[in-house]
């Protein structure tokens, strides 16, 4: 490449001002080294002429000095390029260790928060991340170079849309979640509730059309592309946070289970996350993030379809299947997600576009855990209703039940023995219909998963990495 420039000089260095011209003559030179990756070759060229003859006989009498200056700048910035290139070669391979943090939660959590539970009380789950997050502390004080304070920044910082966001989610949450227990707005505390909730939006409404610089920026909603991202984590966030409800109070409501049997199964998901790393590694940046992320929402809606298959006597191995088909799925799906959604925002956009997707996230898995236990309980309630029409007191079937029930019980007292009975029918009705419930909510929330891959398409596909580094020398 050969360039040509002229123009002036004017400053404090030199009285009148300078004009000049210079020639650049950029060669540059790729080859496939023996490790099979691209190295680039670069040397430039500057060829100078000053118009002032005085001028012009001192830069040559300093070209060496002034030479070696601008080789020692070509060559730093060839080496930030080459570092630039590699970074974005290695990029999958950081990826995948920074995954490793996600998936060992998933698999030691559920054990040590059924242990806490079994051994010790439910609160010291709370406590659970007080360690970590010291050592994490720790971690960042002694391992990053401390920066300049910026007190002023906790003062512009939207604490209007902080509040509001706060406060509409939460209510929000509180609502959905209790609402159907309390016969939602016959209560006033839900009535309460879903105002403040309204409030706390039309703060977050009102930061967005006052501040430069919301907590949230939402107008990146706009966007198609990035919206149809959004709508996928939130669905992803839904499907995520279900399983992990659902499984363990359906084991410890029909089967028994304890606390740290429960967790034990919760943890079969993180299994495949981990054996699958070094898979999803070699598949970020080769495989179409589209059909990634696509198989992820197939992937969790498979699982709970599978898990809508369960009876009465189901035990945690039956789940095994399904668990293992979510951590593979959760693992594939994510980090291609927000990757796809987020690769067409540019500057500032791509912090603010990568808080709103986890912020997504946890809506969706929030949302999603309301409407499963308001599912859940209206099937139940159904289920619990159709049942006993049909196993009465004074039905055939009813009768047949409970005098088999009552001769094996065998106190001597029949009365005794036919209240008991009874009490066992009806146990026995309500085990059968919450199992009818979980197995309506598994197939529903597995039914809408593979309805919502077809969002996939909307989100751009992510350029194909080709690798290589750039070697400068001059």
């Amino acid at each position: 490449h050969v360039l040509y420039s002229d123009g002036l000089y004017e400053g404090p260095l030199l009285r009148n001002e300078i004009t000049g011209r210079a020639v650049l003559v950029l060669r540059s030179a790729y080859a496939q080294g023996g490790d099979r990756r691209w190295q680039g070759r670069n040397q430039l060229d500057l060829f100078l002429q000053l118009d002032n003859a005085g001028v012009d006989l001192v830069a040559r009498t300093l070209a060496p000095w002034v030479g070696k200056v601008a080789d020692s700048n070509f060559h730093e910035s060839c080496k930030f390029a080459s570092k630039l290139s590699l970074t974005a070669e290695q990029k999958p391979a950081g990826i995948a260790i920074y995954a490793t943090a996600s998936v060992i939660a998933p698999v030691v959590g559920p054990p040590i928060g059924g242990w806490l539970t079994e051994n010790l009380s439910w609160h010291a789950i709370f406590f659970m991340n007080l360690p970590i997050g010291l050592g994490l502390i720790w971690a960042l004080w002694t391992g990053l170079d401390p920066g300049k304070v910026r007190k002023d920044e906790f003062f512009k910082a939207d604490w209007v849309g902080i509040a509001g966001l706060v406060i509409g989610l939460a209510c929000m949450i509180v609502v959905l979640e209790e609402g159907q227990r309390v016969n939602w707005f016959e209560s006033g505390e839900i009535v309460r509730l879903t105002m403040l909730s309204i409030v706390g939006f039309a703060m977050v409404g009102y930061s967005q059309a006052t501040r430069a610089h919301p907590v949230l920026k939402l107008k990146l909603l706009l966007r198609y592309d990035y919206a149809a991202g959004w709508m996928c984590c939130c669905v992803m966030g839904a499907g995520a946070f279900s399983a992990p409800y659902m499984v363990p109070t359906f084991l410890d409501a029909i089967a028994g289970y304890s606390a740290v049997q429960t967790g034990l199964v919760s943890g079969y998901a993180g299994i495949t996350a981990f054996l699958f790393m070094p898979v999803f590694a070699w598949m970020l940046g080769r495989v179409d993030n589209r059909l990634m992320i696509g198989v992820g929402l197939v992937g969790f809606g498979v699982a709970g379809i599978m898990d809508s298959y369960i009876t009465v006597e189901t035990v945690g191995i039956a789940f095994l299947g399904s668990q293992l088909i979510r951590g593979a799925a959760q693992m594939v799906a994510n980090l291609p997600l927000s990757q796809g959604a987020t690769q067409g925002l540019e500057g500032d956009d791509v912090a603010d576009g990568a808080a709103l997707f986890t912020v997504g996230r946890n809506i969706g898995g929030a949302v999603g855990l309301a409407l499963t236990g308001v599912l859940l309980d209206r099937r139940l309630t159904l289920h619990t209703e159709q049942l006993g029409q049909g196993i009465t007191a004074n039905s055939t079937l009813g009768q047949a039940r409970g005098d088999q029930l009552a001769a094996g019980l065998g106190s001597g007292d029949p009365a005794y023995d036919h209240l008991q009975a009874m009490g066992m029918l009806t146990g026995e009705v309500h085990r059968q219909a919450l199992t009818m419930a979980y197995i309506d909510v598994f197939w529903v929330v597995g039914v809408l998963m593979v309805f919502a891959s077809p969002l996939v398409f909307l989100i751009p596909r992510l350029k194909k990495r080709t690798g290589g580094a750039a070697e400068a020398v001059h």
